[in-house]
C-alpha cells in the first residue's frame, strides 16, 4: 500500500518547491497577459504610408542637417496635413512656428534629441493648417541624428486641400534646400522664418533607405489626420444658468464595425460619455479637436455617446465625428448634425460657421496624440483585471494537479513524480509568454502587435498540448538520447572550459579595439590624460597649476597603467585607450573564472559572453576614466573575499590578505569604493549568523589596520594638497557618504529605472530576483546577492550624486547572480525530468530558448527592447550612451580643429570643452562658463578674477561678465554643447545672449560652434540689465605673469614632440568664416556645402612661452 501523499510537505521539498515555482510563475504570467489581452489592450498604433515619397539627406555626411521647403498657396486652405520621418530626432516648424507635433518630434533641447530612440525612425502626422498662410509658406526641419554611423535623413510626405476641396500633395524630394549650419543670426532672422532666402542652399539629395522596417508607428490612424473633419457646429440656443448643455446622440455601428475612433471639439469644457463609460473632461483655451479611441465600449447596436459643453464666453457650440474605420480605411461615420439631441428632447442647432473670441474658426486644429484613459476608466480596469489574472493563475495551478493525478494513474506513479513532470510541461507556456511580454518593446514590432487575444488562446493551447503527449504515450521510453550529452558534459567542464573562455576573452578584447579611436577623448579622459604626462615629469601624477605642481588626490592609481602604456606605443589617444580596454577585457576573464569557481562552468561561460558583448562594459572599455580599472580590482576584492570566508568561523590567511591589496588597488583607482568595506562586513555576518569566532583572528585586526591607514592617509592629502583660500565651491570630488535618502531631493529608485530595468539589464533582474529562492541552500548565491544588494543600496541611499559609471563595477555581480540562478533552475528541471523523454525534451527545448531570450536582450543580439528605456516628460524614450550599441557621444576634437584653423588676432573663444580645445585646438581657451558660484573654482590673487579649476582661464559667471566680454571683442568663437554647471537663471541669460546674436558655423554631435563676428557690425555696448542692481563691470586682468608655466609646454623645453595633432584641414566647413569684413550670404556657399576659403587659414598663435622655449 503506498503511503499518503501530502502535498503541503512535498512542496517544501527540494522538487517540489521547484515544481510549484515554475507553475505559479507561469500561472501569473499567463493571467498577466490575459489581462492585457482582454481587459486592458494596448492602444493602437498605425504605421505611415509615404507613397514613393523618397528619404532624402544633403551631399556631405552630417548628423545634423538643415531642411527647408517652400509651398505656395493661392488662397488660404481649408485643410493640410504633415508627415514625417527622421533620423532619430527632429524638430519641424511652419513658417517660424513650431508645429503641433507629436511627442516624439518635440524633443525640447539638442541633448534630449540625441537621446531620442537610437535605432529606430521617429515618424510624427500633424496638422498644419492654422500654421499656413496665402503666399509663400516654409516648412522648416532640423534633423539631428543621435545614432552611429550615418546621415541625417528625412521623409516627408503632406497634402493640403483648398476651399474647393481638391487636394495637392507634396512629398519628399530634390526640391528641398538643405544646409549644415543655418547661416543666421536669430535675433535678426531664424533661418525657418519664410522671409528667409534659402534659394542658394544646396538642394536635396536622394538617399537609399536606411534601417527598413524600423519606422516608429503612431499613434492615430492617419486617415483621420489625412482629412478635416466631416461634422458641422452644432448649438445649444437655450442652455442652462451657467451656459451647460448636453448634446446627445443614439446610433448603431455600421454593419456591426467596432473600430471606432470620436473626433471632437467645443467652445469651452467638455466631458464625455460613452456607454456609460466616463472618458475623460477637457479644458481647452480655444476649441481643439481631441481624439478618443472607442472600440473598447462600442456596442453593434444601441451605442450612447453624451457630450456635457459648458460655454466659457458663448454658447455652447460642439463640432464631432465618430469615425469607423475597416482594413485603415474610413468605412463610416456619425457626424455632429441637426439629428443630435439637446435636453427637454430638443433638436441641435446646426451653423455653418462658427465666429469665437473674434476670429473665423471653421476646422478647429487637431490634437496629434490620442487622449488619455481617465483614472475612473484605468481604476474599472484594474478592478477587473487583477481578478481576471488570479482566475487564470488558479486555474493554471488546480489543472496541474488535476493533470498530474492524472498522469499518475495513467502511468501508475508516484503522485509526486507525476506532479514535478507536469510541472515541466508548463515551461514551453512559461518562456512564450515572457517573450510575447517582451516583444512588446522591440522597435522593430509595434507596441500593440504582440498583444492579442489570438496569442492568448495560443498560450493556452501551449498549456494543454504538451498533456495531451503526455497522456498519449504509453510506455516509458528510456533517456538515450541524453546520455550522450551528460558523457560530453563532463568532458566539457574538465577540457573545454579554458578554450572556450580563452575565444571569449579574445572576442571581448577585439570588440573593445574596434572603433576605440572613432570618438575623440571627452573632459574627463582628457583630465586623467593631462594628469598622466606629469608621471614623466615629477614622477606621480600632477598637473603644473601655476608654477605649483597639484598631485592627483583621486583616482591615484589610474594613471600609471596608462604612462605605462604611453611609454610603449608613444603619445597617442589609441596608447591612452589601451589599457581600459585591456582591464575590460580582464574582467571578462576574471568573471568567467570566478563563475566557475563559485558555481560551475556553464555559469562562467555565460557570465563571461554576457560581459563581454554588454553595451554598458564596452562602453566604459573604451575610455580613459577609472570604471574599467576600478571594476577589475573591486572583481578580484569580491572574490577574494568569498575565498578568504568560505568556512565557517574562520579567515584563510592567504586570501584575506589579497583582499587587502586588492581593496587598496581598487579604493586609490577611485575612492567611492570605500562603500566595499560596510558592504563586505555586513556580508560576513550575514553568511554564517551567530558565528562570531573570526573576530577573534589577529590578521582580521591587522588588515583592517593597514587599510583603515590607507583610507585615512588618501582622505587627509585631499585636503592638505589644494592650498588654503584658492579653491572656492564643491565639486564631485568633495563628495562624502552621506544620509542622503533623507533629502527630498534624493532618488532611491535611480538604478532600478535608468539601469536594472532597462534593456541590457531587465531579465538579468529578474533571475536575479529568483535567485533569491536559492540563498540560504547555496553559499555562493547568498554572497553574490547579498554583496550586489548591499552596495546597490549603499549607492542609492548614502551617495549625493548619481551615474550610471557608478554601478559599473558591481554590475559584474548582477550578471554572475543571473547566470548562476539560471543554471539552479536549468537543473531543477532536468532533476524533475530525469525519468521521462518527452518531458525532458520539453524542459530542454524550453531551457534553450530561455537561454537565447537572456543572451540576446543582455548584448542586443536577435532583440531591440529599446521602448525599456527610460521615458522622459514629453514620453519618448531617453538613452544613455554607456546601455545602447550605436549612441552618439560627444565630438570635441573637431569643433576645436575647426576654430584653431580660423583664428585671427584679437579673436576671443569662449568654451564649454576647455580641456578639449587646448588638446586639439593646440590653444587655450579665453574664457570657460561657470555661472553658479558655489561650483568649484578658484580666486587668483594676482589676477583678480575667477578662474578654471583645471586650466586657470577667466570664467564668464553672469549676463554682466558676457556683456563685458563682447564689448572688447572683435570677433567671438563660442564653442556649446559641453557639460556646463546651471544656475538658477544666470546660465541661460548668458547663452542666450550669444547664441541669439551669434550664427551656428560649425555642427556635430553634441557640440555646435557659434561666430559673433562684430567687424561687419557697428560698435556694441553694454546695455545695463534691468534685472541686476548696478555693479561694476569685469575688471580688467593683470597682464599675465612671463614664470606661468603650462603643463604641454615643459614638452618642448624637453626637446620632446608635443601630443597635440596639428590642424591641416583648411575647408572644414562654408568659407564665409575666413572673410575679414563683410560675409556673403551663408544660403549661397551653403549651396556648395564644401568650398574652398579665400584665404589659407593662419597657423594657431603660440603661447608666449612656446615662443620663447622655441627659439
Amino acid at each position: 500500500m503506498r503511503p499518503s501523499f501530502r502535498f503541503l510537505q512535498w512542496c517544501q521539498s527540494r522538487p517540489g518547491g521547484t515544481a510549484l515555482l515554475f507553475v505559479l510563475t507561469t500561472g501569473t504570467l499567463v493571467g498577466y497577459y490575459g489581462w492585457l489581452a482582454l481587459v486592458a489592450p494596448p492602444p493602437p498604433t498605425y504605421y505611415l504610408d509615404f507613397g514613393a515619397a523618397p528619404w532624402i539627406q544633403a551631399s556631405e555626411p552630417s548628423n545634423n542637417v538643415c531642411f527647408r521647403k517652400n509651398l505656395y498657396l493661392s488662397e488660404t486652405p481649408k485643410y493640410a496635413w504633415l508627415q514625417m520621418a527622421g533620423i532619430d530626432g527632429f524638430r519641424v516648424s511652419v513658417n517660424g512656428k513650431q508645429a503641433t507635433l507629436g511627442q516624439a518630434a518635440q524633443p525640447g533641447l539638442e541633448s534630449e534629441v540625441l537621446s531620442l530612440t537610437s535605432g529606430g525612425n521617429e515618424s510624427v502626422i500633424c496638422d498644419i493648417t492654422h500654421h499656413l498662410l496665402q503666399g509663400t509658406n516654409t516648412i522648416a526641419v532640423n534633423v539631428t541624428r543621435g545614432s552611429f554611423p550615418g546621415r541625417a535623413k528625412l521623409v516627408c510626405r503632406g497634402g493640403v486641400i483648398d476651399q474647393s476641396g481638391k487636394l495637392s500633395e507634396f512629398s519628399s524630394d530634390k526640391s528641398w534646400r538643405v544646409a549644415l549650419t543655418p547661416g543666421t543670426i536669430p535675433t535678426l532672422i531664424p533661418w525657418t522664418d519664410r522671409e528667409m532666402d534659402a534659394a542658394r542652399w544646396a538642394h536635396a539629395e536622394v538617399a537609399p533607405s536606411e534601417r527598413a522596417g524600423l519606422t516608429q508607428p503612431v499613434t492615430l490612424p492617419p486617415v483621420l489626420l489625412q482629412q478635416p473633419v466631416k461634422g458641422k457646429w452644432i448649438i445649444d440656443e437655450r442652455p442652462g444658468p451657467a451656459r451647460n448643455t448636453t448634446f446627445q446622440r443614439h446610433f448603431d455601428a455600421p454593419n456591426g464595425n467596432t473600430e471606432a475612433w470620436l473626433q471632437i471639439a467645443a467652445n469651452g469644457n467638455f466631458s464625455v460619455i460613452f456607454n456609460g463609460h466616463f472618458l475623460g473632461d477637457f479644458t481647452d483655451s480655444s476649441p481643439t479637436i481631441h481624439f478618443l479611441y472607442l472600440k473598447r465600449w462600442m456596442k453593434a447596436w444601441g451605442n450612447d455617446l453624451s457630450i456635457q459643453v459648458q460655454g466659457l464666453d458663448a454658447l455652447p457650440t460642439l463640432i464631432a465625428e465618430v469615425s469607423f474605420l475597416s482594413g485603415g480605411a474610413e468605412a463610416g461615420s456619425i457626424v455632429s448634425d441637426h439629428d443630435w439631441v439637446l435636453p427637454s428632447s430638443r433638436l441641435a442647432t446646426t451653423i455653418g460657421s462658427y465666429n469665437y473670441a473674434g476670429e473665423h474658426w471653421g476646422l478647429p486644429p487637431k490634437m496629434a496624440s490620442p487622449a488619455g484613459l481617465p483614472s475612473v476608466e484605468a481604476t474599472r480596469r484594474t478592478i477587473a483585471g487583477v481578478p481576471l489574472m488570479l482566475i487564470v493563475a488558479a486555474a493554471v495551478f488546480l489543472g496541474w494537479i488535476w493533470s498530474g493525478s492524472l498522469l499518475a494513474k495513467r502511468h501508475k506513479w508516484e503522485m509526486a513524480r507525476a506532479l514535478g513532470i507536469d510541472a515541466t510541461l508548463h515551461l514551453p507556456a512559461l518562456v512564450a509568454t515572457a517573450t510575447l511580454l517582451l516583444l512588446r518593446y522591440d522597435i522593430r514590432l509595434r507596441p500593440d502587435s504582440p498583444v492579442k487575444v489570438e496569442f492568448f488562446l495560443g498560450l493556452v493551447g501551449v498549456l494543454i498540448l504538451p498533456r495531451l503527449l503526455a497522456w498519449a504515450s504509453r510506455k516509458e521510453p528510456a533517456p538515450f538520447l541524453f546520455s550522450a550529452w551528460e558523457r560530453w558534459r563532463g568532458w566539457a567542464s574538465q577540457n573545454g572550459f579554458w578554450l572556450a573562455l580563452g575565444v571569449i576573452v579574445l572576442a571581448a578584447l577585439a570588440m573593445r579595439l574596434h572603433g576605440l579611436t572613432t570618438f575623440p577623448l571627452d573632459q574627463d579622459d582628457i583630465l586623467i590624460r593631462n594628469y598622466t604626462m606629469g608621471i614623466f615629469d615629477r614622477g606621480y601624477p600632477s598637473l603644473n597649476f601655476y608654477n605649483r605642481a597639484m598631485a592627483l588626490t583621486t583616482y591615484e592609481l589610474v594613471p600609471y597603467p596608462i604612462a605605462l602604456s604611453c611609454l610603449i606605443f608613444g603619445w597617442s589617444d589609441w596608447a591612452f585607450l589601451l589599457p581600459s580596454a585591456v582591464f575590460g577585457a580582464l574582467t571578462t576573464l576574471l568573471l568567467g573564472v570566478m563563475g566557475r569557481n563559485l558555481f560551475d562552468w556553464r555559469t562562467g561561460l555565460l557570465a563571461a559572453l554576457i560581459h563581454a558583448f554588454d553595451p554598458l562594459n564596452v562602453f566604459w572599455a573604451q575610455h580613459l576614466f577609472h570604471p574599467s580599472q576600478d571594476g577589475f580590482f573591486a572583481i578580484l576584492t569580491i572574490w577574494f573575499f568569498y575565498l578568504a570566508i568560505r568556512q565557517p568561523g574562520k579567515l584563510d590567511r592567504k586570501y584575506f590578505s589579497a583582499v587587502c591589496v586588492c581593496f587598496c588597488l581598487t579604493y586609490l583607482s577611485w575612492e567611492g569604493q570605500g562603500f566595499l568595506l560596510p558592504v563586505l562586513a555586513v556580508t560576513l555576518m550575514l553568511m554564517y549568523p551567530g558565528r562570531w569566532s573570526w573576530l577573534r583572528e589577529p590578521r582580521l585586526w591587522i588588515g583592517l589596520i593597514v587599510v583603515a591607514s590607507i583610507v585615512l592617509i588618501q582622505l587627509s592629502l585631499r585636503k592638505m594638497v589644494a592650498p588654503g583660500y584658492i579653491f572656492l565651491g564643491y565639486g564631485l570630488n568633495l563628495l562624502t557618504p552621506s544620509l542622503y535618502f533623507l533629502n527630498p531631493e534624493s532618488d532611491p529608485f535611480y538604478y532600478v529605472s535608468s539601469v536594472l530595468l532597462t534593456e541590457p539589464h531587465v531579465l538579468l533582474t529578474i533571475l536575479c530576483i529568483a535567485g533569491a529562492l536559492f540563498v540560504w541552500h547555496n553559499l555562493a548565491m547568498r554572497y553574490c546577492l547579498l554583496v550586489f544588494v548591499g552596495l546597490l543600496l549603499c549607492f542609492s541611499l548614502f551617495l549625493p550624486v548619481y551615474s550610471i559609471r557608478y554601478f559599473y563595477f558591481y554590475q559584474t555581480l548582477l550578471i554572475l547572480t543571473a547566470c548562476g540562478a539560471f543554471f539552479l533552475l536549468w537543473d531543477r528541471a532536468r532533476e524533475l525530468t530525469l525519468e521521462w523523454k518527452v518531458a525532458r525534451l520539453l524542459a530542454w527545448g524550453s531551457g534553450i530558448a530561455a537561454f537565447l531570450l537572456v543572451l540576446g536582450t543582455a548584448t542586443e543580439t536577435g532583440f531591440k527592447v529599446f521602448r525599456l528605456s527610460e521615458q522622459t516628460l514629453q514620453g519618448s524614450t531617453r538613452i544613455d550612451p554607456s546601455l545602447r550599441y550605436g549612441a552618439v557621444r560627444q565630438d570635441t576634437r573637431s569643433p576645436a580643429e575647426f576654430v584653431a584653423s580660423r583664428l585671427r588676432p584679437g579673436d576671443i573663444v569662449l568654451a564649454n570643452l576647455t580641456q578639449a580645445f587646448y588638446l586639439y585646438g593646440r590653444r587655450m581657451p579665453d574664457y570657460a562658463l561657470n555661472t553658479l558660484l558655489a561650483a568649484r573654482m578658484i580666486y587668483l590673487d594676482d589676477y583678480q578674477s575667477y578662474r578654471h579649476k583645471f586650466v586657470g582661464i577667466p570664467n564668464v559667471r553672469n549676463l554682466r561678465d558676457m556683456q563685458s566680454v563682447f564689448d572688447h571683442a572683435r570677433r567671438i568663437w563660442y564653442l556649446g554643447g559641453g557639460p556646463v554647471i546651471e544656475g538658477p537663471s544666470e546660465l541661460k541669460n548668458a547663452t542666450d545672449f550669444i547664441t541669439e546674436r551669434a550664427k551656428i558655423v560649425y555642427s556635430t554631435y553634441h557640440a555646435k560652434v557659434y561666430l559673433w563676428d562684430g567687424t561687419a557690425f557697428p560698435e556694441q555696448h553694454t546695455i545695463a540689465n534691468p534685472a541686476l542692481p548696478p555693479q561694476p563691470g569685469m575688471p580688467p586682468e593683470k597682464p599675465t605673469p612671463e614664470d606661468r608655466v603650462v603643463e604641454e609646454l615643459n614638452w618642448a623645453q624637453n626637446g620632446k614632440p608635443l601630443s597635440y595633432p596639428r590642424v591641416t584641414r583648411s575647408n572644414l566647413y562654408p568659407e564665409w568664416t575666413h572673410q575679414k569684413v563683410s560675409e556673403r550670404d551663408p544660403a549661397r556657399v551653403n549651396a556648395k556645402l564644401k568650398v574652398q576659403p579665400l584665404e589659407l587659414p593662419r597657423e594657431p598663435e603660440k603661447p608666449e612661452s612656446d615662443e620663447k622655449a622655441s627659439q
